[in-house]
């Protein structure tokens, strides 16, 4: 199946987290720098790591404007920014303004919609407590606290896990079989979760919710 071609739209809403990996562009050289947000205060800057540059210019001189992407639940977005300020002790910091606007870049196939619903993930002969944080009809992430149930997941991306849960709206428990695609380990241990041979009942349960729900994200 062809992509589907990529639709841009702004908005001044910043959908980021801590830690989330950025790209940086400078206008003087050619290439990205990658960085990651280390904090921020809303509408008036953000804190990143500061990037390693080799260039003859000090590109992260105060009012230096910059162009930074990074990706959140699939979808690509990008603003312009400028340099605040640095920092070096006791780590190398750069704080950048808060971007006015952002632009969202979506490529995926699938929409997918942030959720909050209790949900049970089974591997081997294993069941882990968890919350689905985000879903779409490829897949979902799977939240858990439950540290040592999982840590025999943390090889086993690709490796094949179920999960048990009731979406909002619909009734009954469904089991869905999925892949590990991502293994994330922040605040909570997370999973990445592609979905596999799903019926043709499962599947509408899954659309029907993410339209439904999509309405609030517009």
């Amino acid at each position: 199946m062809a992509p589907k071609k990529k639709k841009q739209k702004l908005t001044t809403r910043l959908n980021i987290e801590i830690t989330t990996d950025l790209l940086l562009q400078f206008k003087e050289v050619k290439g990205v720098f990658p960085s990651y947000l280390i904090g921020m205060k809303p509408d008036v800057f953000l804190i990143i790591k500061s990037p390693t540059i080799i260039s003859s210019e000090n590109l992260l001189a105060e009012g230096s404007s910059l162009v930074v992407r990074y990706t959140y639940l699939g979808d690509v977005y990008r603003f312009k920014t400028e340099v605040l300020g640095t920092n070096h002790e006791p780590f190398k910091v750069t704080f950048l303004s808060y971007p006015n606007v952002v632009e969202k870049i979506e490529f995926r196939n699938t929409q997918r919609v942030l959720c909050l619903f209790p949900a049970t993930l089974s591997y081997d002969k294993s069941k882990i407590s968890g919350m689905i944080t985000d879903i779409s009809l490829g897949g979902c992430k799977f939240r858990t606290d439950a540290i040592e149930q999982v840590e025999g997941l943390l090889l086993k991306k690709e490796g094949d896990v179920s999960l048990q849960f009731q979406l909002l709206g619909h009734e009954g428990t469904t089991e869905y079989q999925g892949k590990i695609k991502k293994v994330e380990f922040d605040m909570n241990f997370s999973l990445g979760i592609g979905f596999r041979n799903m019926d043709d009942n499962a599947r509408q349960v899954i659309a029907s919710y993410v339209e439904n729900a999509s309405e609030y994200y517009l």
